[in-house]
């Protein structure tokens, strides 16, 4: 009697072993399906990730976002499902939750308000002239090296953006030299975007910048202009549309 029971424990623990394997090569093979697949990943915070499906179980989804720039390309990682409001294929099928979607709402492939893309602004005072432009070019989501030129001067910067979009606002430590040698001065500013639609923004910054040369010419001016020399610095500000 004692030997027959311990050969049916023996057989219910060898049975939940062999459920136990082939529970975990249907899980794996489960991850194979979806291991590379394109797909749009939207979070409950709004953002939106596009890039490759890693790993899908029943806790979450491991992703893999594709590169931001030539610079930057963020490592996979893991979203619990609590976190997540939506899955997409490319080609359009919902691999989790549901999205009431029309044409106006849709984020297109390449829309500047989902990824931290490079950026050209051109408008008044950009690029260090009076109308010039400044290039964008974004390293990873938060910072971004800028470089302009126009007419009669040329301009750089390093930026720290606080969203991970193109539209987002941004701190800006920049150089600017006016005039080819005329005037040069370094400072903060704040820089504000606002996009109306995906295609187009404005750009609006304003700061101020330390003098760090002044020809001969431009002391006359600031002398006959203000009547004074001690002034460690000037108003800086620019306005343009970005593109």
């Amino acid at each position: 009697m004692e030997k027959s029971c311990n050969d049916q424990s023996l057989h219910l623990f060898l049975f939940y072993v062999w459920i136990q394997i082939v529970q975990g090569q249907d899980n794996e093979a489960e991850a194979r399906h979806w291991r590379g697949i394109k797909a749009q990943l939207t979070l409950k915070n709004n953002q939106v990730l596009k890039g490759a499906i890693v790993q899908i179980d029943k806790k979450g989804v491991m992703f893999d976002p594709e590169r931001q720039s030539p610079f930057y390309d963020p490592k996979a990682e893991f979203f619990p499902f609590n976190e997540v409001k939506e899955i997409l294929t490319e080609n359009g099928e919902t691999l989790y939750g549901q999205t009431i979607r029309n044409k106006k709402n849709q984020s297109k492939p390449d829309s500047k308000l989902d990824y931290a893309k490079n950026a050209t602004t051109i408008g008044i005072l950009q690029g260090g002239s009076l109308i010039g432009f400044d290039h964008e070019i974004r390293l990873n989501p938060n910072f971004g090296l800028q470089f302009g030129a126009g007419l009669l001067g040329f301009a750089g910067a390093v930026n720290f953006h606080f969203q991970k979009t193109t539209n987002s606002n941004f701190l800006s430590l920049a150089y600017k030299n006016f005039g080819l040698g005329y005037v040069s001065f370094l400072g903060p500013e704040f820089g504000f975007r606002w996009f109306p639609n995906e295609s187009w923004g404005v750009s609006f910054q304003l700061g101020f910048g330390f003098f760090l040369t002044r020809s001969d010419e431009f002391r006359q001016f600031w002398r006959d202009k203000f009547n004074d020399e001690k002034a460690p610095g000037v108003l800086t500000y620019s306005l343009g549309i970005v593109f």
